[in-house]
Parts: structure tokens; C-alpha cells; sequence
């Protein structure tokens, strides 16, 4: 494992961490340069798998010199290796990001805070996680109750479907429970085409290299 740095960038987590999954540098540099252009500092990630977009993100707090990282995943994240409580120690970003394991579902953690009466919490939100229409769909609906007016959501995987994902070729008895349909249909992109304006989202743009939509809250 790396050892700690006082000042860990964005190039020094490509150089240390090239090899984990799954962000790359240049997806980290766009999220840097909408952090300075709209003057974000409180974010949301929603799957963080590794660790790794995680620790990007620490990096570009600690650049600017202010706000913190929520991020989601499943209980099941914690068996990866390396997981994100290593990378959060090999990078010193303890203070700047608070990792959250989910028992069943990312949904049912922002159910908590918006239960909890929290409101306009975050004015950035990374958001690669339970990729089907349902979960996404949802998970978009309550991003929008928890996100401060002008704040940039990313979506991540917008032409992914079962069909054509790796796991659930690897994996075709998960897909049985679902028509087929559904299998061959992409419901990230339903979501990015049909229903952020429905919450309040402006779409700003798509950046196809990264199967990225960009939007803005309203």
C-alpha cells in the first residue's frame, strides 16, 4: 500500500492506483474542472466499488481547500482489495470523505436522511450505482430532494443494460427475474431522457467517451 502523502493529486493517485477500477484520470479531471466552474464543495458519490473515484474526489477537496464526500456502496464492498478504507488510509483523505456501507440498497440511505428532515445537502452528485430503471430512477427522484439549487449531477454507464453488461453475461440467472425487455433495454438512459426534467434537472451535457450525462439542478 502507498504511503501517505501530505499533498495526494490527482496524478499521484493515477501513478499509485492506476491499476484499481474503475475511474480513469481524465474522468476525474472533468469532475475538477465543474467543481471550479460552478463552485461545488459538498458531494454525493453513489457506488464507489473500490474506492478509487472516492479518492479522486478527496483529492480535488483537498485542491480547493474545502467541503466533503458522502459516498455510497454495498456491504459487499468492503471484501474488495483493495477497498476503500485502504485507499482512504493510503491517501490521508480520513477528514474529507465518510464511506457509508449499505445493507440492501443506496435508496434506502438517502431515505434516511430525507426522513431525517435533511434538505439541500450536497451541490454535487456522482452517481454509477443499482444501474437498472427502477433503482436509478428512484435514486435520481430522491438526489434531487438532497441537492442544493444549481448543483451538477453526473450519471454514469447512460447506454448500459443487462444485455450488454458483463456481469450478467457472466452471471445470466441474475437477469431471469427480469423481461427480456427490460434485459435489452437501457433504463439509465430512460431516466437521463425522460425523467430528470420531471425533478427539476437541466441536462447540460453528454460526454460520450465516458458514457457520462451532465445536468444541473434547477
Amino acid at each position: 500500500m502507498a504511503v501517505v502523502k501530505n499533498t495526494f493529486g490527482i496524478a499521484d493517485i493515477s501513478r499509485e492506483f492506476g491499476s484499481v477500477k474503475y475511474m480513469k484520470e481524465a474522468q476525474a479531471l472533468i469532475i475538477r474542472d465543474l467543481v471550479k466552474e460552478y463552485d461545488l464543495s459538498e458531494f454525493l458519490e453513489i457506488g464507489f466499488f473500490h474506492g478509487k473515484s472516492s479518492i479522486y474526489m478527496g483529492a480535488i477537496l483537498r485542491e480547493i481547500g474545502k467541503g466533503h464526500l458522502l459516498t455510497i456502496d454495498l456491504e459487499g464492498a468492503r471484501k474488495k482489495s483493495p477497498n476503500i478504507i485502504d485507499l482512504i488510509a493510503a491517501t490521508g483523505f480520513a477528514d474529507l470523505i465518510t464511506p457509508v456501507f449499505a445493507h440492501r440498497s443506496y435508496t434506502w440511505e438517502l431515505a434516511k436522511l430525507i426522513r431525517d428532515g435533511k434538505r439541500e445537502l450536497f451541490d454535487f452528485c456522482y452517481l454509477d450505482g443499482g444501474h437498472t430503471f427502477d433503482v436509478t430512477a428512484l435514486g435520481v427522484m430522491l438526489v434531487s430532494s438532497l441537492m442544493k439549487p444549481g448543483g451538477i449531477l453526473i450519471i454514469d454507464d447512460l447506454d448500459w443494460s443487462m444485455a450488454n453488461s458483463k456481469h450478467y453475461q457472466e452471471h445470466p440467472e441474475q437477469a431471469q427475474k427480469y423481461s427480456v425487455d427490460e434485459q435489452n433495454s437501457q433504463g439509465i438512459r430512460i431516466v437521463w431522457n425522460k425523467l430528470l426534467p420531471e425533478v427539476g434537472f437541466k441536462k447540460i451535457r453528454e460526454v460520450p467517451e465516458h458514457s457520462w450525462g451532465i445536468a444541473q439542478y434547477m
